[in-house]
């Protein structure tokens, strides 16, 4: 068997192809490389929107359990404000109340010393005058 022949220009066509194919070898590792580089730039820019979500979702969480103490602080304040006003209103009415039983027709002892005509006479009851249950004095030396 004879050996096939080649010409010089047949061996350059080889060589210049092979050395085509090897250029594209390295074209194609240098793509890869810089796709490989986004990628993770890319998984890198992903976690910080994550985290980024994750931190505006935990504030919004925290401004809601302000809102919700600040609720329940106004809630509790208004309580109180009513109940004062509740316990006012009750001294209010006990206060009328007294008034209208210093008023009644068979006064205690404590109204009667409560009452501003009874104390008038008292000066003259001590010097011999008897109080008259009209409010003027009548003296028992007459």
């Amino acid at each position: 068997m004879s050996k096939p022949t080649y010409s010089d220009a047949e061996w350059w066509q080889l060589v210049k192809l092979q050395q085509q194919i090897a250029e594209e070898q390295q074209d194609a590792l240098a793509k890869v490389m810089h796709l490989e580089c986004q990628e993770s730039l890319l998984c890198s820019c992903a976690g910080d929107f994550i985290a980024h979500d994750y931190k505006e979702i935990a504030e919004l969480e925290d401004l809601e359990c302000r809102e919700k103490e600040e609720s329940e602080c106004f809630e509790k304040e208004r309580k109180a404000r009513e109940e004062q006003e509740n316990l006012q209103k009750q001294g209010k009415d006990i206060e009328y109340n007294a008034q209208l039983a210093s008023m009644s027709d068979d006064p205690s002892l404590t109204q009667m010393m409560n009452s501003p005509s009874f104390w008038e006479n008292f000066d003259s009851a001590v010097t011999g005058g008897i109080p008259s249950p009209t409010g003027g004095n009548q003296s028992s030396l007459q």
